[in-house]
């Protein structure tokens, strides 16, 4: 066994990598995250879900012990949602980025400032633009509202813009630039058609890794002491940030696959098995260095 007082924390994406195609956990997910508990690891879960869509998905009683959600945006102690830390969007910013996204057509929803960010107006843009935009917005129907001119609507600030585009790397290149210099772009996969991209624009530093960064540090974890497994494009910063102790279930998209070790899909145990793998690598190197 390893010297107690040395921290240690592991860290899933949610949909796709800890929940299954049907939004449930499975159970060698559940008993590892458990077994982890156990040997004192600390467990985070880390996704694009707002708070309040988290809390729909996974139970209080659930085996973690932090959430990292809006994809790096908020941080929240498990069970019971207290909210650790938070990041906005200023007027400003949210308001230079509306004119922007208006300049092009795009599709988008603005998203309510946490802890109330599953709320958002939204704006339809020109057809080529909407891609799966109805589909996200009639799962949510009851949490949108139509923006109006956007001056009233932004007054407390935003949490993030989603803008909705079609799978064309191309176009999500250039709009990619275009949105950089002022905001964080993050690119999702979106899970209604598996194929349409979501641009996330969040206040510049916000990320999976930045978050998880800032966690750590609050909790005194050496970067060397933390696993990650995900499974799409928005895990990029955290699977990055701790590459050699980072894994990626085997229905990730291809670049992924190539640059991270590769474990089961979801459905297979895949975030199991690379909890278990990290694990096994955490007790060999420092049983081996003595501390």
């Amino acid at each position: 066994m390893l010297k107690q007082g040395r921290k240690f924390l592991f860290a899933t994406d949610v949909d796709g990598t800890l929940l299954d195609g049907a939004s449930r956990i499975p159970d060698v997910n559940l008993r590892v995250l458990r077994k982890l508990g156990d040997y004192g690891v600390v467990r985070a879960v880390v996704t694009g879900r707002s708070l309040e869509i988290v809390r729909r998905a996974l139970l209080q009683d659930a085996p973690i012990d932090y959430v990292v959600f809006s994809s790096g945006a908020g941080i929240c102690k498990w069970p019971g949602g207290a909210l650790l830390h938070e990041n906005h969007m200023s007027v400003m910013v949210a308001s230079e980025v509306l004119s922007m996204l208006r300049s092009v057509g795009l599709s988008f929803m603005a998203q309510l400032p946490i802890p109330h960010s599953h709320r958002f107006y939204y704006e339809e843009g020109c057809e080529w633009a909407r891609g799966d935009f109805h589909s996200r917005l009639e799962a949510y129907r009851e949490l949108a509202e139509p923006l109006g001119n956007g001056v009233a609507e932004l007054q407390g600030g935003l949490s993030q813009f989603l803008v909705t585009i079609p799978g064309d790397e191309g176009l999500y290149s250039r709009l990619y630039e275009m949105f950089r210099s002022k905001v964080e772009v993050i690119r999702a996969t979106s899970p209604f058609d598996g194929s349409s991209i979501w641009m996330e624009l969040f206040p510049l530093g916000v990320s999976k890794g930045s978050a998880l960064q800032w966690l750590i540090g609050e909790l005194g974890i050496e970067e060397n002491s933390v696993g990650v497994v995900g499974n799409d494009y928005n895990d990029l910063s955290m699977l990055r940030r701790f590459a050699g102790r980072a894994f990626v279930v085997k229905d990730s998209p291809r670049e992924l696959r190539e640059e991270f070790r590769v474990v089961n899909t979801c459905s297979d145990g895949g975030m199991a098995e690379a909890a278990e793998l990290w694990w096994g690598e955490m007790e060999k190197r420092f049983e081996r260095s003595g501390r």
